[in-house]
């Protein structure tokens, strides 16, 4: 364990590639290859996002996000070997200037509000339309938080 450790403090310290601006530099977290391969489709249509990685559980994910330099993470909550909250936590202790993305299949109601504390910038629920994808990330570059009205109207009334 304290290996590990050490080994993760030296790819923290580690300097990120140098990111465009406008370019986002996206890896995709999903432990479903057909969910990977649509979302990578929807996010190649966006001239301002270069997909440069995908990872189908949290270690493959931590080395991609350690290797690649990306600013833009999508995580799914559900993956092997790893839970997608505690990988949004670990990214964003590594690289705050990170924005992460979760999209996931489990309710909104419970796993929004989960999700921004660990630190993502945003949830979307797999039921959802495709274009709500777009639609949280142009909300995400203008910095601001997206969740669906729905969960809007829930966390604002709790």
């Amino acid at each position: 364990m304290i290996k590990n450790r050490i080994v993760d403090q030296a790819r923290i310290s580690l300097p990120s590639p140098a990111v465009s601006a406008t370019r986002w530099r996206t890896l995709i977290v999903d432990d479903h290859p057909l969910f990977r391969q649509g979302l990578q489709g929807i996010l190649r249509l966006d001239p301002e996002i270069e997909v440069c990685g995908e990872a189908g559980n949290a270690a493959e994910a931590w080395e991609q996000f350690c290797k690649t330099g990306a600013n833009f993470v999508t995580v799914d909550i559900s993956l092997g070997g790893g839970n997608g909250l505690d990988l949004v936590r670990r990214m964003k202790a590594a690289r705050p200037e990170v924005m992460v993305l979760v999209v996931s299949m489990h309710d909104e109601i419970v796993y929004a509000k989960c999700a921004l504390e660990a630190g993502a910038a945003g949830y979307v629920c797999k039921h959802a339309a495709s274009d709500e994808i777009c639609t949280a990330l142009r909300v995400l570059r203008k910095g601001s938080v997206y969740v669906s009205d729905e969960i809007l109207k829930h966390l604002l009334q709790s």
